[in-house]
């Protein structure tokens, strides 16, 4: 699911400004003349180390803030477009479902890989409840279980395709090759449908979902995504928090994504492929971790439309406690910056995209960099703290631009939720707890973003869903440890005289602790 980008206090990179007498290679204190250095900044005596260039090192680390701080700059602008597009859609009377009077031939295609048997029992049923002609409609269950498991499911088809008589083709897979994205394709060479709809085997529809979305690939779309809700919100107090900003992202990254760049991304479940489109951009990308995102750019690359649809929504599970939003998390950043990577540069030459559409691919896959930024900042601090850079004039007057940008981005996202018919003061406790979450997930999502940026491989693993999602469990000793790491500096800086730095890091820390202490988290 799409990430609400946060960004640095004010005091991040304040620090003391020393003088360097390269001759002698020792440091001496400053007489500050300006105030504000004055109530900031303590001397203390710094270490003498012949071998590094500071002034080399200084530009080196301001270059990096200031590239930093532009790009979430430019992602605020980009989010501030986004929530005004969808603003002015919620403020229209919407579409109006269009009745069908050609039905195309549709396969229903659902990849399940140890699932939940109750869960895979639950989604052939809505399919049998479909509102549409038994002859023109099949659904293709392709696992990659194991052979027990697979025959324990191959009883259910039997049992519902009796029942029902809704026509379902089980396929196992012995060899996983590719994960879902293989067993998509693996799925595809035994359907027979002119239109291909994906389902995850947690998706909940109504019974008028083809009927509402067929009509716009009829109508020259290539593809139709539609928008997400949580189906388990009330499950536990981390769902109930995810499903607000669960709601809150789709309408932002999906609604106002879509009207504003016309180029929304495809999402795995609840889209609808032409069977023509599949094959001309040459199937699923089996060595893609987001096989979603690749398609639906591949699509768009390619001169495809896609459609994003607003009226036909599915339910989804969001994760029921943090240990499986890391995982999940973990698997968004990997797939996102590894989609940059691929296609960077054929998004910047493709001639099927204007400028505006380039741009907005570009930040849109580059998204999840603001999470790493916060580990970055922090970082940036710590060696602030310890080698008192100059230069503070400069970060103080960007930390200060982009806390007002902060301000007026935060003015339009709440009345983004009033007009969602949200109530501030009930959801202040889902933002603390969603926030708390999102900056202790930077941690391990910065080895991720490293791996896909070194294409080192990430193994691709489930969320895990139903019970299982619910009493699944991991460790949180190292967002314990860095949370006491962060305290021990921020009280570091606090005794050398950093105030807003040491209360920036101790302000942090309360995230990761929070996260690894709270045992319903």
């Amino acid at each position: 699911m799409p990430h609400i980008e946060g960004y640095s206090d004010i005091g991040v990179f304040l620090h003391e400004a020393t003088r360097v007498d390269m001759d002698s290679i020792y440091f001496y204190n400053i007489d500050f003349v300006n105030q504000v250095e004055k109530i900031f900044i303590k001397y203390s005596p710094r270490i003498n180390l012949f071998f590094i260039n500071w002034n080399l090192l200084c530009y080196m680390l301001l270059i990096a803030y200031l590239a930093s701080a532009l790009y979430a700059a430019i992602i605020m602008v980009l989010q501030m477009m986004y929530i005004r597009s969808a603003s002015k859609i919620m403020e229209s009377n919407g579409s109006k479902k269009i009745k069908l009077t050609y039905f195309p031939k549709i396969t229903i295609q659902i990849p399940v890989r140890e699932e939940p048997l109750d869960i895979i029992k639950r989604i052939l049923l809505l399919c049998s409840k479909l509102k549409y002609p038994k002859d023109k409609l099949e659904v293709i269950l392709v696992s990659d279980d194991s052979e027990e498991m697979a025959i324990r499911i191959k009883k259910i088809v039997k049992e519902i395709t009796t029942k029902t008589g809704l026509k379902i083709i089980f396929l196992h897979r012995k060899d996983r090759k590719g994960f879902k994205a293989g067993a998509l394709n693996y799925a595809l060479k035994f359907s027979s449908g002119e239109y291909i709809v994906v389902f995850d085997v947690d998706t909940v529809f109504k019974e008028d979902f083809l009927e509402r979305v067929i009509p716009y690939v009829l109508n020259g779309y290539d593809a139709v995504v539609v928008r997400w809700t949580a189906g388990n919100a009330d499950l536990t107090p981390t769902s109930r928090a995810l499903s607000f900003v669960f709601d809150v992202m789709a309408e932002i990254v999906q609604n106002g994504r879509a009207k504003w760049s016309g180029t929304p991304a495809l999402v795995g479940s609840g889209c609808i492929l032409s069977r023509e489109i599949i094959e001309k951009v040459g199937g699923w990308n089996e060595k893609s971790i987001a096989e979603d995102s690749d398609m639906g750019l591949r699509i768009i690359l390619a001169g495809g439309k896609i459609k994003f649809i607003d009226d036909a929504r599915i339910l989804v599970e969001v994760p029921y406690n943090y240990a499986s939003f890391k995982k999940q998390q973990i698997r968004w950043i990997y797939g996102s910056v590894e989609m940059l990577r691929r296609y960077a540069l054929r998004i910047i030459s493709c001639n099927n995209l204007n400028l505006k559409q380039k741009i907005d691919n570009l930040l849109y896959y580059g998204q999840y960099l603001s999470i790493i930024l916060n580990i970055v900042a922090i970082a940036f601090t710590t060696l602030f703290i310890i080698f008192r850079f100059p230069f503070i004039k400069t970060l103080i007057f960007v930390q200060t631009f982009l806390f007002i940008m902060l301000i007026f981005y935060a003015c339009g996202l709440f009345k983004l939720i009033k007009k969602m018919k949200y109530g501030i003061r009930e959801i202040l406790p889902y933002l603390g707890r969603v926030t708390a979450m999102g900056l202790a997930v930077s941690l391990p999502g910065l080895l991720a973003f490293l791996k896909a940026v070194f294409n080192m491989g990430l193994y691709w693993e489930v969320t895990p869903k139903g019970l299982q999602g619910f009493s699944f469990k991991s460790s949180k000793v190292q967002e314990f440890v860095f949370g006491l790491t962060l305290i021990f500096m921020g009280l570091l800086a606090l005794s050398g005289g950093y105030s807003l730095l040491g209360v920036y890091l101790i302000l942090n820390s309360s995230a990761f602790i929070y996260v690894a202490l709270r045992r319903n988290l």
